[in-house]
């Protein structure tokens, strides 16, 4: 009786073996619960258990080998890799080999996938025949082909298992060929989609394409099966796609260490705790006509059916919705939740998958407006958001938010009972691939690809003093306020401190404050501002929009202060800070309040600099000094950027030869 599978090939039946020590998955998905195997492609799948990976090279041992995650072009490059000693390579040892497959087109002929050994001498390959799954060991008169193709733009779960007892084929979990194929000694090497001559490219994409020690058992190799991945939040290496246009800065990885070199440690990993959810209350009033906002939930977005308009209305939305800690990052929430373990401790970290940094999340809170809110201009204030933000309010799209640190403020109107806020909270667009730092790989590039992204978190990509985290620090990483205010409202002042160095007896405060009037009317407004002992007060006309109100010492000589309580570096002396308080009144009513704090002081460099006529001049610059006047007093542009004995220089501007704000020209000796 002819084998099933058989295509002419000497075949057999399939002996017994066991590998779930190295490929049992947990059920995995848009859940993100369980723990994930920081992989080679950074595999990012939301319950990946990690194999055991090798941290340097291992004789006499047998490690898994990957996962990688990759897509690959036909007319393109596959991923080749040299291996360490390993017992997988020797002859008559079991393996199983197995990938999610994506096949963009179905091609005639031989197509690899996964090939241990030289691709041009002995191997062992999982492969495409005609679009069948088959199983190469040896070269290519020893074959198992399934009967079937596979259907293009499908994925499917293939797997196959070689050992001395027998080999079997199985597609989405169900045995499709078994027969008798030799195992025979192989060289060091690992091959993905490898691309050779004469043979057709796989076209399409693996996850989780893999080789592990033993033949798995049928029962391991459909639990495999069943555990499908969420493949749109997989971190997959695009093969050969990208000129790394920089050799080293600032770009770091373009695709994730190979596995073998991931860091490995001895001690145990911990669980994830839950914290208790302390109860507050909606609104925190902060002043009178300001309440920063609690009770935030939060979501991932792929769980989220609704969009932000109806998840900005009164009901219980559905989805997986988790007390948020706000100020804090998604992490921060997902750890305080028992989600996952805390990244500080031990190799934890490889515990929590990158897929958080490729998805939107949904933070949404319910709130009723205190009685002094009443007839006031009301609106939701977010003090910081990382990366991006759609803001939603009662029903309605407010506006968004573009920068981890820039302040949004969206005007909205009060529903009678209760509001709601959504707002979809978007990771950098660019988060990188971080290092994993270990004894074999060493400590790697600091930073990369997220530094597209500025102004945001970049080390969070990974850096020498910390490694990736894993979400970016996307989330509401500062607090969420309502403001009620008048006709009238106050922007952030800009306080500027000028002391007549090296001297600190004595200190001029200029003090811009920005007046937005909401209104179709220009108002007549009163503004004061006050500190310590200082009170000063003057009137203005704000037009529509944003206008200005100054106080500087020229104007008003309490800001000619004498013996400044300074803002000491540390170790000079007390850092002493200054509570700025200024009111707008209208009509004899106060329509909005800003408190601050500040600090006097001036910072000035002494600097190597070039003038005009070629001399190195050594100075004393003061950045406030020219600030004030309107002078740019040093020329960054690279034409004036200038080679020294010592080293690159910058040039003083026409303007900065001529400014007292830069002080001492000495001439400096041409080899200091």
């Amino acid at each position: 009786m002819m084998p099933i599978g058989t295509d002419g090939v000497r075949i057999a039946a399939l002996g017994a073996g066991t590998w779930e020590s190295y490929m049992v998955l947990p059920k995995f998905g848009r859940k993100m619960a369980g723990s994930v195997a920081l992989c080679a492609i950074v595999s990012c799948l939301p319950a990946l258990v990690q194999p055991a990976l090798a941290d340097a090279p291992v004789a006499a041992s047998a490690e898994a080998l990957g996962p990688y995650n990759a897509i690959f072009l036909q007319g393109g490059i596959g991923i080749d890799r040299e291996l360490p000693p390993s017992d997988l390579l020797s002859g008559g040892s079991g393996m199983t080999i197995s990938t999610w497959i994506n096949p963009a087109e179905i091609a005639q002929g031989s197509v690899g996938l996964i090939t241990l050994g030289d691709v041009s001498g002995p191997n062992r390959s999982l492969m495409l025949i005609d679009g069948r799954p088959a199983l190469q060991s040896g070269d290519a008169s020893y074959r198992l082909i399934a009967p079937k193709p596979l259907v293009k733009t499908q994925w499917v779960h293939i797997a196959a298992t070689l050992s001395a007892d027998g080999a079997q084929i199985y597609v989405d979990g169900q045995m499709v060929a078994s027969g008798s194929l030799p195992v025979q000694p192989v060289a060091g090497q690992i091959h993905i989609a490898p691309a050779q001559d004469g043979q057709a490219h796989f076209n399409g994409s693996l996850v989780a394409a893999q080789i592990a020690p033993e033949a798995a058992n049928a029962k391991t190799i459909a639990a495999r099966a069943g555990a499908r991945p969420a493949f749109e939040l997989v971190h997959m290496w695009q093969v050969g796609v990208g000129w790394e246009f920089q050799k080293t800065a600032n770009t770091g990885y373009w695709r994730p260490q190979d596995p073998w070199t991931l860091p490995v440690g001895k001690g145990e990993t911990t669980a994830p705790v839950a914290k208790p959810v302390t109860p507050r209350a909606a609104l925190e009033m902060i002043t009178p006509d300001r309440w920063r906002l609690h009770g935030w939930q939060l979501a991932a977005a792929p769980d989220v059916a609704q969009d932000g308009a109806a998840l900005s209305l009164p009901g219980k939305p559905a989805g997986i919705w988790r007390a948020a800690t706000v100020p804090g990052t998604v992490l921060t929430t997902l750890i305080d939740r028992g989600v996952y373990p805390d990244p500080y401790f031990g190799l934890n970290n490889l515990k929590i998958p990158e897929s958080l940094a490729r998805q939107d999340y949904w933070y949404r809170a319910a709130f009723t407006l205190p009685a002094s809110a009443a007839g006031k201009r009301l609106a939701l204030v977010l003090n910081g958001v990382n990366y991006a933000s759609e803001v939603y309010i009662n029903g309605a799209h407010a506006g968004g938010t573009k920068g981890a640190f820039t302040r949004g403020r969206f005007a909205f109107n009060a529903m009678a009972g209760e509001n709601v806020v959504a707002i979809r909270v978007s990771p950098p667009p660019h988060p990188g691939t971080p290092h994993e730092q270990s004894i074999s790989a060493g400590v790697g590039e600091n930073g990369g690809q997220l530094a597209i992204d500025g102004p945001t978190f970049i080390a969070t990509e990974g850096w020498d003093w910390i490694p990736g985290i894993r979400d970016r620090d996307t989330g509401l990483w500062q607090d969420v306020e309502i403001q009620a205010t008048g006709a009238v409202r106050l922007g952030d002042p800009q306080v500027i401190t000028d002391l007549p160095l090296p001297r600190t007896d004595a200190a001029d405060i200029s003090i811009a404050v920005p007046v937005i009037n909401d209104g179709a009317q220009p108002r007549r407004v009163t503004i004061t501002a006050s500190f310590d002992d200082v009170r000063i007060s003057r009137e203005i006309t704000a037009p529509p929009g944003e206008s200005e109100a100054r106080f500087a010492p020229a104007e008003f000589a309490a800001l000619h202060v004498k013996n400044p309580r300074l803002w000491w570096p540390n170790g000079y002396g007390d850092p002493a800070l200054h509570t700025l308080r200024i009111e707008a009144v209208v009509d004899g009513q106060s329509a909005d309040t800003s408190t601050t704090r500040f600090g006097i002081r001036e910072v000035s460099y002494d600097l190597s600099l070039m003038d005009r006529a070629g001399h190195l001049r050594r100075v004393n610059v003061q950045p406030t000094d020219g600030r004030q006047a309107g002078i740019k007093l040093i020329d960054v542009r690279h034409e004036a950027i200038k080679q020294s004995p010592k080293g690159w220089v910058e040039s003083l501007t026409a303007a900065g030869e001529a400014s007292p704000a830069v002080r001492g020209r000495i001439r400096c000796p041409s080899r200091i």
